[in-house]
């Protein structure tokens, strides 16, 4: 996962703009960068979302933001969006991949944004909505199968043991259902086929996994061994 580094805003303002004494309430901005466009959503009730799009990921970023003076502190709790997987193609000055995937990721970090006036026009900032009305609750992506935490977030040693050996087997062959693995066991190929969510179609999908399902994977392997 890539590391929070692209969150260290910091905005230019101009005293004498009509928006010199707002809030950033209902303000929609975009940041213009050579590889991408991102999009900051703060909504009045205190709601914050970020769109963006670098190859070959489509994330959305969620959380919340206060205001203190001009200083705007933004709490980020959820990472979610699209990867590529599959086939990549390059065409017409264009790539992409074949086949997306949806991740989600539980996160906690923090981003801290000066606030203090109207974007310079020499800026890369710029404010492309004011009044903007957000929904009440922002959307929360929910991935498919009965222990989808396993992709979310990094699970703990700890937090294993309320689980059957059963359910932890399970909670693994999930991370690799959801991206299509064709099982070799006849009884995992009749569970996974009678989920509607499932589409055997991958021999491997290691490629595909997050570094998070990954070692998780690993940390419920090492578990069920102790267990044995």
């Amino acid at each position: 996962m890539k590391a929070f580094v692209i969150f260290c805003f910091i905005f230019a303002f101009i005293q004498a703009s009509p928006l010199a004494q707002t809030k950033p309430a209902g303000i929609v901005i975009t940041q213009e960068l050579p590889s991408q466009i991102r999009t900051l959503y703060f909504c009045p009730n205190g709601n914050f979302q970020m769109t963006e799009d670098v190859y070959p990921e489509k994330s959305i970023y969620q959380g919340t933001w206060s205001q203190d003076s001009t200083k705007i502190a933004i709490k980020l709790n959820l990472h979610y969006g699209q990867r590529g997987v599959g086939e990549q193609w390059v065409a017409n000055e264009q790539k992409g991949y074949n086949k997306y995937k949806e991740f989600i990721f539980e996160i906690q970090d923090t981003m801290q944004v000066n606030w203090a006036q109207v974007l310079d026009t020499n800026s890369i900032f710029t404010v492309v909505k004011k009044n903007y009305h957000c929904p009440s609750k922002l959307y929360h992506p929910q991935l498919p199968g009965k222990y989808p935490v396993a992709s979310y977030r990094l699970l703990s040693k700890e937090e294993l043991k309320k689980y059957s050996p059963e359910e932890l087997e399970l909670m693994s062959k999930e991370i690799r259902a959801r991206y299509g693995l064709i099982f070799r066991r006849d009884a995992d190929r009749a569970y996974f086929i009678s989920q509607v969510w499932y589409f055997p179609e991958n021999n491997t999908v290691d490629a595909y996994m997050t570094n998070i399902e990954k070692r998780n994977v690993r940390t419920i392997s090492a578990y069920l061994r102790t267990r044995n």
